[in-house]
């Protein structure tokens, strides 16, 4: 019986939390084709997933990375993010700080590493942001 309490009690919370917005603010605008995104492959990472979220007057990239290979070595990098309009000009590039990617080991599942970059923009209609993951850090000044 308590058990059975308990478990409704989780479940009226975790109701009333979706319903009051403790889930992300703003608008997705990858489930609503606004903006497409395009990640480039990369020998030493994959990616897990990569969303375009608008946030007020900012856009916001972010996704998860998971490592390849079983390697004990630390692996660290960048993203970098373009967007391009539909024409294919470039309207804004912004880079991630530099991160150690999460090795994984065989039998311990995958170990995702998140990033996030924003940018003040508002994408048009038909825009991509292409996303590339760098060994390293960054280049340039």
């Amino acid at each position: 019986m308590r058990y059975g309490v308990a478990t409704a009690a989780f479940c009226v919370a975790a109701a009333l939390a979706a319903v009051s917005g403790c889930g992300r603010q703003g608008r997705d605008l990858t489930a609503t084709g606004q903006v497409v995104v395009e990640p480039v492959a990369s020998e030493t990472v994959r990616w897990a997933w990569a969303e375009v979220w608008q946030e007020g007057e900012e856009v916001v990239v972010e996704g998860r990375l998971a490592r390849r290979g079983c390697s004990s070595c630390p692996v660290l990098g960048h993203v970098d993010v373009t967007i391009l309009d539909a024409d294919g000009k470039v309207i804004r590039q912004a880079s991630s700080p530099v991160m150690g990617i999460r090795r994984s080991t065989p039998g311990t599942g995958l170990k995702l590493t998140p990033f996030a970059l924003r940018m003040k923009l508002t994408p048009p209609a038909d825009a991509r942001a292409v996303l590339a993951y760098h060994g390293g850090g960054h280049e340039g000044p």
